[in-house]
């Protein structure tokens, strides 16, 4: 799997992963919420932490991968460009010549 897919996978499950634990009801809470799939509901004050993801690339070779998911995809007309949701990666290279 390339790079900005893998990491915008991890993020997303990152994410879903706090918003199941923010929906979880308790005692003192009697708040509805869905963990049979991906939709679960969430107060409008309710907000999520953060995750940036850094990838440390170390070789002698410099980077020749893609750099955002825009880069793995296909050629698109300007009007789909305008409306694609673009996902760049952090990359940081240790030994770049």
């Amino acid at each position: 799997m390339r790079c900005p897919l893998r990491v915008m996978i991890y993020d997303g499950m990152g994410y879903l992963k706090e918003c199941q634990e923010i929906t979880r009801p308790s005692q003192e809470d009697e708040r509805p919420y869905d963990t049979g799939g991906i939709s679960l509901r969430t107060a409008q004050e309710d907000r999520l932490h953060p995750i940036i993801t850094i990838v440390i690339y170390y070789s002698e070779k410099p980077w020749d991968g893609p750099l955002s998911l825009k880069d793995m995809v296909m050629d698109m007309p300007p009007e789909l460009e305008r409306v694609f949701s673009d996902y760049k990666i952090n990359l940081l290279q240790a030994a770049k010549k």
